[in-house]
């Protein structure tokens, strides 16, 4: 049960479920509206008064195609501007909740650490599936085995900063001040796709520039038509992509694609369909190195001394003669912030990777090994050894399905959108 007092906002919750994971926050100006909506909106959860200064609601719910209705219904109703924009956002996110699926809401305030994360997970996977994926004892068995042999960090949610307050040394290049300076804001991973709650102190401004050039711009672009088709903001606001034949915009919460050959300019007159092919400028290398690079800025300091010949790499500084495939799945429960799940091994069990790395944004899931030198590079770009690694996370294959594998060689990194009239998938 969660627990809470009306007071006029903002107000914070966190919606968790297999299609999405988001931030819902409610807040106005004026109080007498702001109770009278926050009220509407705790009877679609299914709360009961306590007194007439609080409220109670269950943590699991099932959505109902009457939640929907009531939230339209209260939008009508709605003067606010703040308080409008955060029951649209609310609703755009519902609709990618299916009928009668269960979910969990939790006040913002309530930490979930990783751990608890992947138990949530479990949890929504047997409610909505019925034990089709694993029975109860099977999914016990199966996440306390991830958790028996690595530590699981995940960022993502909340505002964190990596790296030492003090004197601080760059993690990429090595250098100090006066010899550098870390006088920008180093965003962890892309601002250019949504982040703007992890950073890290310890990249110098430099490095930053080096690396928004040579992988940063290249990643947001491969994924600026999500983002567009999801309202996503980036560090220039929502995408619109333009080129020789089509634009691409989203307005007013739809998707508007003109098609330039055609003089397709309305809603009225959209295409039946149509596909992207999308071709940012780098290879699937420094794709690879670009997720690397990312899980490295989450990274404790202590842990960089085991990723040395792995920085110089990605500086093109040291060879990788061989490396293990990533894996992209682009059908994953839709979240609007960029999170990052590092899982470092706590054994000697060198059958398995010492660092495997989750990227997780919008509907995409990067799953990949940060390899620490060569040697462990070529060990799991062997099939059979790939394969070990790949059966004990079990839930590539069983929970998360529909993965393309993408070899890290010197090919076009490429993405292809799907486009029917309203709806886009990769």
């Amino acid at each position: 049960m969660i627990e809470g007092q009306y007071y006029p906002g903002p107000l914070g919750f966190r919606i968790i479920s297999q299609e999405v994971d988001f931030t819902l926050m409610i807040g106005g100006s004026d109080p007498i509206e702001f109770n009278a909506i926050l009220n509407r909106l705790m009877e679609i959860f299914g709360a009961f008064t306590i007194s007439n200064q609080g409220f109670t609601i269950p943590a699991l719910q099932r959505h109902s195609r009457d939640a929907i209705t009531r939230i339209i219904e209260i939008l009508k109703s709605v003067k606010n501007k703040q308080l409008r924009n955060n029951l649209v956002s609310m609703k755009q996110s519902f609709g990618k909740i299916e009928i009668d699926e269960y979910y969990f809401v939790f006040p913002l305030c309530f930490s979930i650490d990783s751990n608890e994360h992947l138990n949530i997970e479990k949890e929504l996977a047997y409610i909505n599936n019925s034990g089709t994926f694993f029975n109860e004892s099977e999914l016990d068995q199966y996440f306390f085995k991830i958790l028996d042999s690595y530590n699981i960090k995940a960022y993502g949610h909340r505002e964190t900063i990596i790296g030492n307050k003090g004197k601080r040394t760059c993690r990429f290049c090595g250098k100090k001040y006066p010899k550098t300076c870390f006088k920008e804001t180093a965003h962890s991973f892309p601002e250019g796709i949504g982040n703007k709650l992890i950073t890290t102190r310890d990249e110098c401004d430099t490095c930053n520039h080096i690396y928004n050039d040579k992988y940063d711009a290249h990643f947001s672009r491969l994924h600026q038509v999500s983002m567009a088709a999801h309202e996503v903001r980036g560090k220039s606001g929502v995408p619109k992509i333009e080129s020789e034949t089509i634009s691409l915009e989203n307005v007013n919460g739809r998707l508007l694609l003109v098609d330039k050959t055609n003089a397709i300019n309305s809603f009225d007159n959209q295409p039946d369909s149509i596909k992207i092919n999308v071709i940012p400028g780098f290879s699937n290398r420094d794709l690879y190195k670009a997720l690397c690079r990312y899980a490295i800025n989450v990274m404790h300091n202590d842990e960089l001394s085991n990723f040395s010949d792995t920085i110089k790499w990605i500086n093109n500084e040291l060879p990788f003669t061989l490396l293990p495939s990533i894996f992209l799945n682009t059908k994953m429960p839709f979240q609007i912030d960029p999170a990052i799940a590092l899982y470092l091994r706590k054994n000697n069990d060198e059958s398995l990777p010492y660092a495997v790395c989750e990227f997780k944004f919008l509907h995409f899931l990067y799953a990949f090994i940060v390899p620490k030198n060569d040697k462990e590079a070529i060990y799991f770009s062997d099939a059979s050894n790939f394969e070990t690694f790949f059966k004990f996370f079990k839930h590539y294959t069983e929970l998360y399905k529909n993965f393309q594998k993408i070899t890290p060689d010197d090919s076009l990194v490429r993405l292809t959108y799907f486009f029917k009239k309203h709806e886009a998938q990769p």
